[in-house]
This record gives C-alpha cells, sequence and structure tokens, in this order.
C-alpha cells in the first residue's frame, strides 16, 4: 500500500508514519510511504505518486492549503483515497463534498485512524481483484470493479466494463459461481449478473446502469431485487 504524507511539519509527518507501520503490521500489509512538505511539491511531483493507495493531506499549510490541493489532485484524475489531517474540524463538512475518505483531527485517536484504514483498505483489497477468461483465444484480466454488468448469450458471455466490452464462451453459471463470494455482484436473472457499484438507478421496468447502458428488470421477481438493491445500499452506508 503506498501512503503519500504532505504536511508542512517533520514531527506531524513522522507521527503518521509510526501510525501506518503499526497497521501495516497488525493486518499484514506492506506500507510504503513517500513525504512531501507543501502541497505545491506534490502537485509539481504528481505524475510519480498519480498510483498512491493514500495521500494524508494536511489542511492548514503555509502557501496552498490541502483542500484547495486535494481539488486540484482529483481534477488530474486521481482515483486513490484523501484523507485530511488538521487540527480543526472546521473543514469536515467540506471535505465530504471533494469526496475525501476520511478526516482526522490532531492529536491523531488511535481507534478513528485505524477504522478509516480499515475502510480504504477494503477497498483496497477490492479494487486490486480480478476475473479472468478467454476471449478471442487470449486470455483477459480484468479488475472486478471495473465491470458493469454480465450478459448470457448462446454461445457464452459478454461482460460489459467501464472501458469496452469481450466476448467469452464462459458461462454464466461458471462467473456466477466465481463472484457467489462477492457481495457486489449480483444475478439479476438468468441473463444478467451486476455489478451494484455501477448501478445507478431504476424502476419498474428497467436497470439503469451507469455509462447509459439499460437492464429489463424481472418481472417476476421485481420486488425482490429492489429489496436487494436497498439492503446492499444500507449495508454501504453503515460501512461509511
Amino acid at each position: 500500500m503506498l501512503c503519500v504524507i504532505c504536511d508542512d511539519l517533520a514531527q506531524e509527518r513522522a507521527g503518521l508514519i509510526n501510525l501506518l507501520n503499526r497497521f501495516g503490521e497488525n493486518h499484514c500489509v506492506k506500507v510504503q510511504t513517500v513525504q512531501f512538505d507543501c502541497a505545491e511539491a506534490l502537485l509539481e511531483a504528481y505524475e510519480n505518486v498519480k498510483n498512491a493507495d493514500i495521500i494524508f493531506m494536511d489542511i492548514y499549510m503555509a502557501e496552498m492549503n490541502g483542500m484547495t490541493a486535494a481539488k486540484q489532485i482529483y481534477a488530474k484524475g486521481y482515483e486513490g483515497s484523501i484523507v485530511f489531517c488538521t487540527t480543526s474540524a472546521d473543514f469536515a463538512v467540506e471535505s465530504y463534498s471533494v469526496d475525501a475518505d476520511g478526516y482526522l483531527v490532531k492529536p491523531y485517536d488511535i481507534n478513528a485512524f485505524d477504522h478509516v484504514m480499515q475502510r480504504i483498505k477494503h477497498r483496497w483489497e477490492r479494487d486490486i481483484k480480478t476475473i479472468s477468461f478467454l476471449s478471442d483465444r487470449l486470455n483477459i484480466e480484468v479488475r472486478l470493479d471495473d465491470i458493469l454488468y454480465i450478459e448470457t448469450h448462446k454461445k457464452g458471455c459478454t461482460v460489459c466494463t467501464r472501458f469496452k466490452n469481450a466476448e467469452t464462451t464462459k458461462t454464466i453459471g461458471e462467473f456466477s459461481q466465481e463472484l457467489s463470494g462477492e457481495e457486489n455482484f449480483y444475478k439479476l436473472s438468468r441473463s444478467f449478473i451486476i455489478n451494484f457499484r455501477h448501478l445507478k438507478n431504476y424502476d419498474d421496468d428497467n436497470i439503469y446502469m451507469n455509462c447509459g447502458y439499460v437492464l429489463p428488470m424481472p418481472v417476476r421477481t421485481r420486488q425482490a431485487v429492489k429489496s436487494d438493491i436497498t439492503n446492499w445500499r444500507w449495508r454501504q452506508m453503515e460501512e461509511q
């Protein structure tokens, strides 16, 4: 797990490194850290750290503050987690407006730190999971989080992802068995497996997925599907 720490105080950076090392030892995760003493330096070196899993961003710094820097980082396409670190809760509400994954008030509470890290670790482990299948005689490996849905057809399945679709002779039964332990994946009907994380909305007739895809709502199990979607969304809220 690659962690970037941006804080203008050396002792604060050292304190976070100690907490991260402790967390890594307790959870069998190898943690690598990169440090910056100002937001400007981080932004200048962004291409070198854009694949970081977490950026710990101090808010109150001498020049550019951490909130402004975070907005610029997300604008560059950063897909990892940002955790704000500060001596005040003044920016707590604004931190959610930029989709931050945590807000830690100094001095750090170990339980609060572990709670934030557990949630990010869960996402990190999910993000690196993949599934493989043959397509045009090539072995394709796709991140689970990139799959929108899987649709059956006579010769196998179409795997629809955020980037492109792929045809495979692998059956929907085989996909269903491999994905049985993944709570985000749901067998909508005999024809579709959907990734709840990419579900945008639904009504009595259709399931609306991200990227504009519309799938048919199964008539016979409509109420059960709606209930399962609602329960999944509640579980996601409880994990926040």
